[in-house]
Formats: structure tokens, C-alpha cells, sequence
């Protein structure tokens, strides 16, 4: 099997302007980070990593925790943001915030000089997003099809470019500073009224501009992921399969000709 790295301690949890994070490395052993919650895809992310050495921390920390993470890492997960689409339509503030930290990792990497991988968890909710339907969907056809959505473009790319305005002059700045300027930029640009039901996809779209910038940055669109360790609240598949496995009735609120993509979570 494979050698146990050396521990590197969890961030204790986020104070007041951001995670501080206690990196300790041995040289040239390589390193990986985890940005997100305690859920059961980053415990299985985390598991299957265990042969090297991993940081975790429960968000994306502060500028100072986030240049540790580039200069001390080689690969960089980002598993942070709400997981829930009704509660991101509600507020979509903390999944906005959440992007910010993702730019700011981004431009601090390309500033240091820097290319750690950068992979960022994404949603094949971006498909719905896009207009996508059926099989004519594909890796490659969100972004040119949300292009021809001029108003959700438009809020896109508006919202790209004033994150990068303030980072370019707040490169530094506190997590507290970070979520008023969300807060602010909110209000001035809401999201269009007709997009705020699928404010989930539009932030994941969102999201993959962003960490495509980076010099070594990818997104993976996961879809319904299910397995041992879910939340039993979440566990839809699982309670599916058993009672198909036991020959009981079971049923479903997906409509018809409605499909689901599920991966187990080992997969």
C-alpha cells in the first residue's frame, strides 16, 4: 500500500478575517489541499488521497491562507459552496463569496508565478443552465450556448469583471471586507429576475470562467453523487436501489422523461 505522509493539522476553524491556516511540509513531499465543509464527498476525497500528505480547511481562508496553500501545495481542491439549489436562489451571497475566494486563488497563483492544480467541483447543472437537453449535451457546450443568453452573459461577465476590478485592488483584504463588497455588488446587480430560480447553475457557470483562467485549472461537473457516508436526509439512490434490490414499491418526485446523471461516490 501506500506510504502515510506526514499529518498536516485541519485549520482550526475560520476566526474572524478568515481561516489561518498551519502548514508544515517535508521537503519535497507532495502536498494536497482541500477547501470544503465536512460532507461526505470531501471525507472520500480526503481518503482517497491519504497516501500523500493533505491540508483542509472547512473554506477557501484569507488571502495570507490562501498564499500558503499556492506555495506549499501541488494540488489544490476546491469542494467549498452550498450544495442545496433552493437555498442558493434564496441568498445567493455566500456562493458568490465563495467565487471570490476562488478568483482571488487564481490571480494570487498567476502573481507568484505559481501552477498548482487547481481543481474546482462544478455541477452538470450548468447543462440545465446552458439550455442543454438530452444527449445533445457534452463537455464543451455550456459556455458557447450561455452566450446566446445576452442577459445572463451579460450578469456573467459584468460579475467577472467587477470581482477582478476589487481584487486587483484589494488583493489582501479581509474575508469580512470580501462579503461587503458581495453585499454591495448584489444590490447594484442583482441577478436577472427570470434567472434567479436557477441562480445555482448561473454561479457554477460562473465559477468554471473563473477557475478556467488559472494557469493549471480544471472543473469536473459532477452530478447526483450517492454512497456510503451521505446524509440519510440525501439518500434518495441508496433507499431506491434497496427497495428495488427487496422487490418493494418505490417512488420518486423526478418527472417523467426527466433524466438524472448519479455517480457513486467511489467512482
Amino acid at each position: 500500500g501506500r506510504s502515510r505522509g506526514p499529518r498536516c493539522p485541519r485549520s482550526a476553524g475560520p476566526e474572524p478575517n478568515g481561516a489561518r491556516l498551519s502548514i508544515t511540509n517535508a521537503a519535497g513531499e507532495s502536498l494536497s489541499a482541500v477547501a470544503g465543509d465536512s460532507g461526505f464527498i470531501v471525507k472520500a476525497l480526503v481518503s482517497e488521497l491519504k497516501g500523500s500528505a493533505v491540508v483542509i480547511t472547512e473554506r477557501l481562508p484569507d488571502a495570507e491562507g490562501i498564499e500558503k496553500l499556492i506555495e506549499n501545495t501541488d494540488r489544490i481542491y476546491l469542494v467549498a459552496g452550498q450544495s442545496d439549489p433552493v437555498a442558493v436562489a434564496k441568498d445567493p451571497l455566500p456562493s458568490l463569496k465563495v467565487l471570490l475566494g476562488k478568483m482571488r486563488l487564481v490571480l494570487m497563483a498567476k502573481r507568484d508565478g505559481k501552477e498548482p492544480l487547481i481543481v474546482n467541483a462544478s455541477s452538470i447543472a450548468v447543462y440545465h443552465a446552458g439550455g442543454v437537453k438530452g444527449s445533445s449535451a457534452d463537455e464543451d457546450s455550456v459556455l458557447p450556448l450561455f452566450q446566446k443568453d445576452t442577459e445572463a452573459d451579460d450578469w456573467m461577465s459584468g460579475a467577472q469583471s467587477k470581482f477582478e476590478q476589487y481584487l486587483n485592488q484589494n488583493l489582501d483584504a479581509s474575508l469580512t471586507q470580501d462579503k461587503e463588497f458581495v453585499r454591495d455588488f448584489l444590490d447594484r446587480n442583482p441577478i436577472p429576475n427570470r434567472m434567479k430560480a436557477d441562480a445555482y447553475s448561473l454561479i457554477h457557470v460562473l465559477g468554471e470562467r473563473i477557475v478556467a483562467k488559472a494557469p493549471n485549472g480544471l472543473s469536473v461537473r459532477l452530478g447526483q453523487v450517492y454512497g456510503p457516508g451521505q446524509n440519510r436526509s440525501m439518500a434518495r439512490i441508496p433507499m431506491l436501489i434497496r427497495h428495488f434490490a427487496l422487490g418493494e414499491a418505490a417512488t420518486t418526485k423526478l418527472r417523467h422523461n426527466d433524466p438524472r446523471q448519479v455517480t457513486e461516490i467511489d467512482d
